[in-house]
């Protein structure tokens, strides 16, 4: 992190401002920031600041258009035979990213054909589902040479360890509990981000 005096006669933004231009969360601009992929100075009153070329800049690295907004929407398929558990998480997920599209699928064969058809950005696949589990529903998709590079991110409200540790092997990036933490959730949609 850079700290210098803010240039008055340079343009500045506010980490609310970057979040909005980018469709995400200022958790995810302060990510960004600390993790050194978006350069920021800190003002004298402690405030972080972007200068205005920088944001273009990491725009054009991030495959953005010049003004921050995503050229395409990201597509996030949903895969939970609770269909309230499944949109109280597109709920949760819209906070973080607006815009992004939402598809559903109740089981692991229907995950399969939603996930072919599609080609999502990001699965979140329930780790408990009636017929095929979400393990194999994951290993399925990470033979597919076509769906492989999907990020699936695994749920549950009870799992083993041998479970967890079964859907692991499979190929998720990570499994998150229900109910949500939001202090999970978003770093982890960030990271299937990058992933992808």
């Amino acid at each position: 992190m850079t700290e210098k005096k803010v240039n008055s006669k340079e343009e500045w933004l506010t980490p609310a401002e970057v979040a909005a231009q980018f469709h995400v969360s200022p958790i995810t601009v302060r990510n960004w920031a600390n993790s050194g992929k978006l350069k920021t100075t800190v003002t004298p009153g402690g405030h972080r600041r972007f200068n205005k070329q920088s944001v273009k800049e990491f725009a054009v690295a991030r495959n953005a258009t010049g003004d921050g907004k995503p050229q395409t929407k990201l597509k996030i398929l949903i895969v939970d035979d609770d269909s309230e558990v499944a949109e109280l998480l597109a709920t949760l997920i819209r906070l973080h990213i607006p815009h992004a599209e939402y598809l559903f699928a109740v089981d692991g064969f229907e995950a399969g054909f939603e996930t072919n058809s599609h080609k999502p950005d990001i699965i979140f696949m329930d780790i408990h589902m009636p017929g095929m589990s979400g393990s194999t529903a994951c290993e399925l998709i990470k033979q597919n040479s076509a769906t492989k590079h999907i990020p699936v991110i695994g749920i549950t409200g009870y799992a083993s360890s041998a479970e967890k540790e079964k859907m692991m092997q499979a190929g998720t990036l990570c499994i998150l509990r229900k109910p949500f933490d939001l202090k999970q959730l978003y770093p982890a949609i960030d990271n299937a981000i990058r992933y992808n």
